[in-house]
């Protein structure tokens, strides 16, 4: 059994919308990997832009996949791990066949090796790529929801120039139509109020009443 069990190679890779690594290596173990066979792709630090890799950076998958042979199984959580889209995923999967190798996805007990039709790896490969697309607004959204219960983001409409205490409104007003040294953005984020509803209550922006009245007659 301990033979059988170090043919297999597992793979992880940390992203926005996947199972945590913990999860993901919780499932390979689950599924008979020695976790000495584990390769391990992980997100960069460095924020946004070095999250946004292309497929050839995935380094631990390049070596997984060059030490696959023939009988070998793949392991993963779920399909949707083994690529970062549905060209990525199907470039990989049909690399592992071409090697004589299978994939194994835990999450569905899903095996796909040479002797699976070719319409049906086409069907899961797609299946796995539109998973991994409805997990990425999910995956958004909770991180949207932290950052606003810690106060670090603020979301909902702005208030109306109306809902402002009488002495802010004019305050506004004053600001909207004279001060030339504040941008309308300025003048509306001094506020707590789009520019839009400052152009609604006080009319053109840098046009006094007066000015106004003459324009329109």
């Amino acid at each position: 059994m301990e033979a059988a069990r170090g043919r297999d190679r597992g793979y992880i890779r940390q992203g926005r919308g996947l199972p945590s690594v913990g999860d993901q290596l919780a499932a390979l173990k689950a599924a008979g990997v020695l976790e000495r066979y584990v390769y391990i792709d992980r997100m960069p630090a460095g924020g946004r832009q070095a999250t946004r890799r292309r497929p050839s950076d995935l380094v631990e998958r390049e070596a997984v996949l060059a030490d696959l042979r023939s009988g070998v199984r793949l392991v993963v959580a779920s399909l949707s791990v083994i690529g970062r889209s549905e060209q990525d995923i199907g470039a990989t999967v049909w690399q592992v066949l071409a090697a004589g190798a299978s994939v194994y996805a835990r999450e569905r007990d899903l095996t796909i090796d040479v002797e699976t039709g070719r319409e049906i790896v086409k069907a899961e490969i797609a299946a796995a790529a539109k998973a991994l697309m409805r997990s990425r607004p999910d995956e958004a959204r909770k991180v949207l929801s932290k950052l606003v219960e810690g106060g670090a983001v603020k979301v909902g409409r702005r208030p109306a120039v109306q809902a402002l205490p009488p002495e802010k409104q004019e305050a506004a007003r004053q600001d909207w139509l004279t001060n030339r040294a504040l941008s309308r953005e300025q003048v509306a984020e001094k506020y707590g109020v789009s520019a839009g509803a400052l152009k609604n209550a006080f009319g053109n922006r840098l046009m006094p009443r007066r000015r106004r009245e003459r324009s329109t007659k």
